[in-house]
């Protein structure tokens, strides 16, 4: 079957993958070019700022030694400032202090037109040096009045300043001696290769570098009242205030003339494309460089920002990133398209002939199949036959328990299905008997109980009724009433109770019957003989045993209480109340027997 046309391979699919990279690489050499071009674009624009800010910081300084120079103190100073006036000198140090604030101005100098610094001034018998000098901000720096002193700021060198600055006081008096030379504000400015200065602001001992402590010496010339040219006023700046104006390491500010290098404080690009720095070119084995000539006033110079961008900064680009990850991705969509196509037309034509034959032997199956369809619909059928029978038996069965249902919804559990059977509904009926008999069982337990129940309220109800009356007869007075209530339930309990407490009550009443009896002796004794001793004894005997009687009857209440005090009463009432009643006769006797105070 390989073999056959129908199954022939489709090669010409594969012809498209080379159109399809080629069309890739077309995206990504057009997307690549345009990112380098936003890129260099961008490095062009960030250069000219940078310029911008080198330019700004160049005519700041030329601005602020141009202002001193045309001050009309500074231009009648004298060589030693004998007699430069204070609103002079404050304006000067305002100056300085606004180049020292804005651009890191070392210093600035006032110096005479006859600066000799390799010779001794007759007048200060010491090197020459400028008239004055400006440096108050600078940080380390030892006051002029005395020597620095041991283990002190490191000693500053002043002398490369001053030789410069004497070459340029040569260039000036060769070409503007007279000050009818310059035009306006239009001051000559001159500067010079890097010196080292006196500014150890940045300087260590611990590491010395006199790179740490090089700078440019940048002058202007100041004229005399009388428009000759009398000197001129340089300020210093060190190269790393000039560094740290630059934004990364691929900028570096150059003066080919003065083989002059400031450079980024961070080594990189600018470092290792130093050469051409120097040249003052760009370096084209980078992605990007340029050599911008900045608006500095140099006299016969010029001044040039040398920037550039290396290879790794374009591939980093986000546009130049997006170009090659669209290569990569392209190339291999293409890859896989073209042999994703290639395969499922294959796959295609194989699915094709399989089908075709699986056609062929689905039909011959189709016929076996309808055969075999025919049979299992006669077999449904009469298992259909089958069901309606049963369920026409089912029918009848449910029919016959109706009556014993209606009987069960009227509350007749008597009734039984009595079903023979083996299906589910006859297995439910006989269970449904079992219930409704011990149904009946409970039922017929649960009223001889409460007939039980019954009895035993009617018994109790007839023994309470036999209290009652007992109890109504003895609150009329009728004590001596024989009654059979008892038992070890409650009521027979309580009928004990009341028996006892009645023969109490008889007893009691018994006693104070005699006791009053005897009252009513003793009152004819009294009478008989008023004056014998011992009927005043019995008299008061009598008398403790009726209070000891009401007291104990004050002091019992409720219905358990009578039966206590009852009881009681023989052991207080005979012993105690005639012992009381000996007391209080013996204690009157005593009283009668002592003699009458008058």
């Amino acid at each position: 079957m390989n073999d056959s046309p129908a199954y022939s391979r489709p090669w010409w699919v594969l012809t498209l993958l080379p159109l399809l990279l080629a069309g890739v690489f077309a995206k990504y050499r057009s997307d690549s070019s345009m990112a380098r071009e936003h890129f260099e674009a961008g490095a062009t624009t960030q250069s000219a700022e940078a310029g911008q800010q080198l330019e700004r910081a160049f005519s700041q300084i030329y601005r602020g030694l141009r202002t001193i120079a045309r001050l009309p103190g500074v231009r009648a100073i004298d060589r030693y400032a004998e007699h430069f006036d204070a609103d002079a000198r404050t304006s000067v140090q305002e100056i300085y202090n606004n180049l020292a604030t804005n651009v890191a101005m070392s210093e600035v100098y006032i110096v005479p037109l006859d600066l000799e610094p390799d010779a001794v001034d007759p007048h200060t018998q010491q090197p020459g040096a400028p008239i004055l000098t400006y440096d108050e901000l600078i940080v380390g720096k030892p006051t002029r009045s005395r020597p620095a002193t041991p283990g002190g700021p490191e000693v500053e060198i002043e002398i490369f300043e001053y030789r410069l600055m004497k070459q340029q006081l040569a260039w000036l008096r060769e070409h503007c001696a007279d000050e009818s030379s310059v035009q306006g504000l239009d001051f000559p400015a001159l500067c010079g290769p890097e010196v080292v200065t006196c500014d150890n602001s940045r300087y260590s001992a611990a590491k010395p570098r006199d790179a740490d402590r090089s700078g440019l010496v940048y002058s202007v010339p100041f004229f005399a009242p009388d428009g000759k040219l009398k000197g001129c006023i340089s300020g210093v700046i060190l190269t790393h205030a000039l560094s740290d104006l630059l934004p990364d390491a691929g900028y570096a500010l150059t003066e080919p003339g003065y083989h002059y290098v400031a450079g980024a404080n961070q080594p990189g690009t600018w470092s290792a494309s130093l050469a051409k720095v120097q040249a003052g070119e760009p370096d084209p084995e980078l992605a990007w460089s340029q050599a911008l000539e900045l608006g500095v006033r140099d006299e016969g110079q010029k001044w040039l920002l040398w920037s550039g961008r290396p290879q790794a900064q374009l591939e980093d680009v986000p546009e130049m990133r997006a170009a090659r990850q669209f290569a990569i991705g392209g190339a291999l969509i293409s890859l896989l398209s073209a042999g994703g196509l290639f395969g499922f037309l294959c796959s295609s034509r194989r699915h094709r002939i399989e089908v075709e034959a699986q056609n062929r032997s689905l039909e011959s199956r189709v016929h076996e199949r309808t055969g075999e369809l025919e049979a299992a619909q006669q077999r449904q059928r009469e298992t259909a036959d089958a069901e309606a029978r049963r369920a026409g038996e089912l029918e009848a069965q449910i029919e016959s328990f109706l009556p014993v249902v209606h009987a069960i919804e009227a509350g007749d559990f008597s009734k039984r299905f009595r079903t023979q059977g083996t299906n589910g509904l006859a297995r439910i009926a006989r269970a449904l008997d079992e219930a409704f008999e011990t149904l009946e069982g409970s039922r017929r337990r649960e009223l001889e109980a409460s007939e039980r129940e019954a009895q035993r309220a009617r018994e109790l109800e007839q023994r309470v009724d036999v209290l009652l009356e007992i109890v109504g007869r003895a609150a009329e007075g009728e004590l001596n009433q024989e009654f059979a209530v008892s038992g070890s339930d409650g009521v027979g309990r309580i009928g004990e109770g009341l028996r006892r407490l009645l023969s109490d009550l008889r007893g009691g009443i018994a006693r104070i019957a005699t006791t009053s009896r005897a009252g009513g002796l003793l009152r004819d004794l009294r009478q008989r003989q008023p004056h014998d001793d011992r009927l005043g004894r019995a008299e008061l005997g009598a008398r403790a045993l009726r209070l000891g009687l009401r007291a104990r009857a004050r002091r019992c209440h409720g219905p358990g209480c009578g039966h206590f005090a009852v009881a009681q009463r023989p052991a207080l009432g005979d012993r105690g109340a005639h012992r009381e009643g000996r007391r209080v006769g013996v204690e009157a006797s005593r009283r009668r027997a002592a003699p009458t105070r008058p």
